[in-house]
């Protein structure tokens, strides 16, 4: 496991405090990739990203897709989603990594709606057309929390062809078949968080090897704490 001194999260990403310094680095373990204070963002294959303990006064998780490691939402194509992991695809552009998909590429549809402003649309291998019941997963860590006032506040989703939501193996809802025009909400997850290390999935479903992707809005609050809080974790 990493740890990035000197790093808090923002947002979707990270910011410098007063006590990094310029060469301050971590070592990513998977493919001994080495993360500077001004390129942390792109994970790692298989790599993790750990932030230390800073904050006592609760914290929110913006879980929007497509977004990079300042917290900003990429609306082009091909670029990496900073947060989203993704696995059981027929493609990749570089595995487990989510990528950005956007008009003129394979894996875009007509029929979705505009990448932007909240969130972008995400896939494995985004120029294959045929991406398959992809698997996206985020995951993020309640240490020093009550779990039992952490909620998901303004949950959406869309995929295509289909797919469901869940939190640590609870639904949270349903990206229905063919209504990919617009998102669809979900439910907060009250109850369904836990101590510890927690997983959220967006699974894609009926794929018809025809332009897959799934897009997700809404942010993880959780407000009181006992400790300072565990790190956000990207795998």
């Amino acid at each position: 496991m990493t740890r990035i001194d000197g790093l808090n999260r923002t947002g979707g990403g990270f910011a410098k405090t007063p006590e990094t310094s310029d060469d301050a680095i971590a070592a990513v373990p998977t493919g001994e990739t080495i993360v500077s204070n001004s390129d942390v963002g792109v994970f790692a294959a298989g790599g993790r990203l750990t932030l230390p303990h800073t904050s006592t006064s609760g914290f929110s998780i913006n879980l929007a897709t497509g977004q990079d490691a300042s917290g900003a939402i990429q609306t082009a194509g091909n670029l990496a989603d900073a947060n989203w992991s993704v696995t059981n695809a027929d493609n990749y552009r570089m595995a487990p990594i989510a990528y950005t998909v956007a008009p003129g590429q394979a894996d875009w549809s007509p029929f979705w709606f505009a990448n932007g402003p909240n969130s972008s649309w995400i896939a494995a291998a985004p120029d294959a057309g045929d991406n398959g019941n992809m698997t996206f997963t985020f995951k993020f860590d309640l240490t020093g929390y009550n779990p039992a006032d952490a909620t998901l506040s303004g949950g959406q989703v869309a995929v295509d062809d289909q797919g469901t939501v869940s939190l640590n193996g609870h639904s949270l809802g349903v990206a229905p078949q063919g209504q990919w025009e617009s998102l669809h909400p979900i439910s907060n997850g009250a109850g369904d968080f836990v101590a510890g290390w927690n997983t959220l999935v967006i699974q894609v479903v009926g794929a018809d090897q025809i332009a897959e992707a799934a897009r997700l809005e809404g942010t993880i609050v959780d407000t009181v704490t006992t400790n300072p809080p565990g790190p956000v974790h990207w795998t």
